[in-house]
């Protein structure tokens, strides 16, 4: 019964080490995923047979690896398919790929559920090791339709066999803007100007934000007797 209680205690501060350092660090980061409801990512393939093809994410944003041990093609094509609202809100979309490899074209396309191609969106020529697309969010989505995901192809030439390779990708989108701040809870109306009409009092726009004037001017009916 002693021992019993004594592995019950061992076991639980193992699980709590494991909880205070992460237990993320223990685990394999060929696939890590970004935090919950914050994945764009719906599926990575390639046109070619790749011995190695994986992607994780980084503070570089999308990075994706791959690797063949045969050089059957010339150029192969790494396919991106992402969740096509995340592109709305879009101003620009970067990608670069190391150890001399180029990239030749990227492609964006529509597609549905299954991942057919409904259209092309665009279509971009690089042909070196790295590249910046501007996106315009709002024709991005004018044109979309009812498309499900954006696929992106990468097309990679100059690529050797037995070599890894690591393409990066990011995707830039707008700032939010700085939302105001709130108002005084009990505004002060400002000093009354002595060449001013008595009749008038300034008071902030509190209800009419249309008007441009930072006051305007209410009229109040004299007390005089």
């Amino acid at each position: 019964m002693v021992k019993t209680k004594y592995s019950a205690l061992i076991l639980l501060s193992f699980l709590l080490v494991l909880q205070l350092f992460g237990l993320q660090s223990f685990l394999p980061l060929s696939h890590a995923q970004p935090p919950p409801g914050e994945n764009p990512i719906l599926k990575v393939d390639s046109d070619a047979t790749l011995e190695v093809l994986n992607y994780s994410f980084a503070e570089e944003g999308l990075i994706i690896n791959f690797m063949n041990d045969t050089h059957d093609v010339d150029t192969i094509g790494i396919m991106v398919y992402a969740n096509i609202s995340d592109f709305f809100n879009a101003t620009k979309f970067t990608i670069s790929v190391n150890n001399n490899a180029r990239i030749a074209t990227l492609k964006m396309d529509f597609c549905d559920e299954n991942f057919a191609v409904l259209s092309n969106y665009g279509t971009y020529s690089i042909n070196g090791e790295n590249g910046t697309i501007p996106i315009d969010g709002e024709d991005l989505y004018s044109k979309a339709g009812g498309a499900y995901c954006l696929k992106i192809t990468g097309r990679i030439n100059d690529w050797t066999s037995g070599i890894l390779y690591t393409i990066v990708s990011n995707l830039e989108t707008q700032n939010e803007e700085t939302a105001p701040p709130p108002p005084e809870e009990n505004p002060q109306p400002p000093e009354m100007n002595p060449n001013a009409n008595p009749r008038l009092v300034y008071w902030p726009p509190t209800q009419i934000m249309s008007m441009p004037p930072n006051y305007i001017e209410v009229w109040r009916p004299s007390m005089d007797v």
